[in-house]
């Protein structure tokens, strides 16, 4: 099992030392040390098909304000595929929006985190599933959760299909 335990320099300190092997690192992070001489083992984006960020609400808010979750996802998938399908857009738009961080750098964490972002938002259900089934195992959640308890992509199935109707869903 892999999990994050300390910050960055903690990890990074771990790993030069030899007390830990191997750890997880954001982007930007895993450039840096790779810039130092270390070698990324895995790209959680593309071994677990899951970025790392993730989206979560209560039911009871997707049940009472249908209409502003679908329009919020159907921005969030516009501004996923400004990042996905244009690089060069997607790192300017950051900085004018107060990102902070060499441009090689930065543009090189891009180049290892595009490759977990869908297109479309779907949720990549095998990725999740692997995370639920590590935590059952670890006993973090009970062993009767399943990811159909986690996942509620109803109103997001509506906004791909919206987005796909007005011609605005790139695949």
């Amino acid at each position: 099992m892999l999990r994050a335990i300390g910050g960055t320099v903690l990890r990074a300190a771990a790993i030069e030392k030899g007390i830990i092997a191997a750890a997880p690192f954001s982007t930007e992070d895993a450039v840096r040390l790779m810039r130092s001489g270390y070698t990324v083992i895995s790209n959680m984006n593309e071994s677990l098909g899951i970025p790392q960020n993730i989206i979560v609400t209560r039911n009871e808010v997707l049940e009472k304000y249908p209409e502003t979750s679908k329009r919020m996802l159907k921005a969030y998938i516009q501004g996923i595929q400004l990042a996905k399908f244009n690089k060069k857009e997607a790192i300017k738009a950051g900085y004018d929006a107060g990102l902070q961080g060499e441009a090689d750098i930065v543009s090189a964490a891009w180049d290892l985190y595009s490759p977990g972002l869908t297109s479309d938002l779907s949720i990549a259900v095998p990725g999740i599933q692997q995370m639920l089934d590590e935590d059952i195992r670890a006993g973090f959640v009970d062993k009767n959760f399943t990811v159909d308890r986690v996942i509620n992509d109803r109103i997001l199935k509506i906004a791909q299909q919206e987005l796909r109707a007005e011609g605005k869903l790139k695949q």
